[in-house]
This record gives structure tokens, C-alpha cells and sequence, in this order.
């Protein structure tokens, strides 16, 4: 089977053919796989990497507590920008957005603070950073 992809390894974004052997229904092994149109060795580990196990970069808001409350009483909570640390499994994005859906962060933090470490499916820490400084709310 041959599959295309574009590499975003790299800015080049080289079309990538991916030629799969067949592998007799197991899931393909890096020895299986032979990718070509790439223009730098960036592309080899990406278009393997892409078939095997797809990872991406989570991106995304939690609740963040100012502390103040409106009028009415209750308090006010704006979006802190976070990231993972580093790349998640691509079938793992779903539940890990549901974990991160629970998050409210109420003390001050600064650009690159680990908020939280969520558990991943496979057991792995999946540490989450905040992407700016809650003092640039003020």
C-alpha cells in the first residue's frame, strides 16, 4: 500500500510517498515502511512516525481564576493558553481534551509553568505548560 503524506517536519512540506509492505494484518514495523520525495532525513522519521504511531502537539485553553468576582458574586474565570510539553499519541487527543476540560488554574503562573501532569493512556506523564504569563491579564 502506498500512502501520500505532507511532511510538516520541517517548513519545506515535501509530498511524501509512504510505501507500506503488507505485513499480514499486524501493524506495520519501521523495517516495513520506505518513504521517498523527502528533501532532508526530517521526512524519513515523519512519514514512518506518521504510519506507526501519529503524534501531534495538543494545544488548547484551561479556566483560569482571577480572583475577583462581577457584580452579581461569582467569581471570573478567563482562558489560560496551554500546550503539552511534548507530543501526545493522535488517537489519545479526544480523551485527553476531556481530562483537560477539568482544569482550573487559580494561582499566578508564568510563561512555561507546568499547570498540570495528566496521565496518559499508555501511563505516561503528559505535562501541560502554560503559554503565557497570567500577569499579562492584568
Amino acid at each position: 500500500m502506498i500512502k501520500q503524506l505532507i511532511c510538516i517536519a520541517c517548513p519545506r512540506g515535501c509530498r511524501l510517498s509512504v510505501h507500506i509492505e503488507d505485513s499480514a494484518g499486524n501493524p506495520p514495523a519501521a523495517q516495513n515502511i520506505e518513504v521517498s520525495g523527502n528533501s532532508c532525513p526530517k521526512g524519513i522519521v515523519y512519514g514512518r512516525q506518521e504510519i506507526i504511531r501519529p503524534m501531534r502537539t495538543l494545544t488548547t485553553t484551561v479556566a483560569y481564576s482571577t480572583g475577583g468576582t462581577k457584580n452579581s458574586g461569582e467569581r471570573r474565570y478567563i482562558r489560560l493558553p496551554i500546550k503539552t510539553v511534548s507530543e501526545i499519541p493522535l488517537k489519545d487527543m479526544d480523551v485527553t481534551i476531556k481530562k483537560i476540560r477539568s482544569i482550573i488554574v487559580s494561582k499566578p503562573v508564568r510563561c512555561g509553568d507546568i499547570i498540570a501532569v495528566l496521565k496518559g493512556e499508555d501511563g505516561s506523564d503528559i505535562p501541560l505548560a502554560a503559554c503565557t504569563s497570567t500577569e499579562d491579564f492584568a
